[in-house]
């Protein structure tokens, strides 16, 4: 039996783009697609903790000002100390939510993301 595009995700995979915090999720997986997928992909393109962590710094530094203030509740990414602790959260975040899978990769003996 074949499996079907997003068969395996889990059924909140949409919940980090409903937060607070959505335009620094959907841009950072708006990156990892073109940087992964995308017309200019980089094929070379490895992605380790500290590639990881760069995209989603990038993307929390392109997209702070579209972080809506506090509502009603808090967000763990409300406490976050610095940058390198904020892309930490939101890479647990998408991993928790199926949208990255990590995996241990048997070359590198390292563990990536994809």
């Amino acid at each position: 039996m074949q499996d079907h595009f997003l068969s395996k995700a889990r059924l909140d995979i949409f919940r980090p783009f409903t937060g607070r915090h959505r335009a620094v999720f959907f841009e950072v997986v708006t990156e990892l697609y073109e940087r992964i997928l995308g017309v200019n992909a980089d094929y070379e393109i490895v992605l380790d903790r500290p590639t990881l962590n760069e995209i989603i710094v990038d993307a929390l530094g392109k997209n702070r000002s579209l972080i809506f203030s506090a509502e009603d509740g808090e967000d763990e990414l409300d406490d976050v100390v610095d940058d390198r602790e904020y892309a930490d959260k939101v890479r647990r975040r998408l991993k928790l939510f199926g949208v990255l899978e990590e995996y241990n990769d048997a070359a590198s003996l390292k563990v990536l993301w994809r």
